[in-house]
């Protein structure tokens, strides 16, 4: 992919708890904003449906079946992107279930944690309240293992 356009280089960095949250965030049409998991529940144990706002969130990851929202309505998935058709009870967007895969949705921790893969040297793992920022200034990063190349 990288030689389809002809770069010359790849920079691979951290992203920031605020950019994250951005990117996981969408809002309805009602004004809601809906993005964020704060349920630690998977699925309703009588139902077998997701529960709202949990870890499998329709109004969050998209819905189970392409075109159907969590009440049950259906409509007609349509090619535009720009028609953005929202469920007016539940609140799920009407599109193709294949967007549960790349959707995100963000958890609020009380501090950052980094990915495992990651080693970190230097950082103050304290997270003091008034500030919880990863800076770049104060960390250096070394990948371990996580690309292979071949020899």
């Amino acid at each position: 992919m990288i030689d389809q356009y002809k770069h010359q280089q790849l920079r691979i960095g951290l992203v920031s708890p605020q950019q994250i949250s951005a990117w996981a965030k969408k809002i309805l049409p009602n004004g809601e904003v809906v993005g964020e998991v704060t349920k630690p529940y998977t699925f309703h144990y009588k139902t077998n449906k997701p529960e709202k706002s949990g870890l499998f969130c329709e109004r969050i990851f998209g819905p189970i079946k392409s075109g159907i929202c969590a009440c049950g309505n259906y409509r007609v998935i349509g090619n535009k992107k720009d028609d953005k058709q929202f469920c007016e009870q539940c609140g799920v967007e009407f599109v193709d279930s294949r967007i549960r895969r790349y959707q995100m949705g963000y958890i609020k921790l009380a501090c950052p944690i980094p990915n495992e893969k990651l080693s970190f040297h230097s950082i103050e793992w304290g997270c003091p309240e008034s500030d919880m920022s990863l800076g770049p200034s104060n960390m250096k990063l070394r990948i371990m293992g996580v690309f292979n190349t071949p020899k």
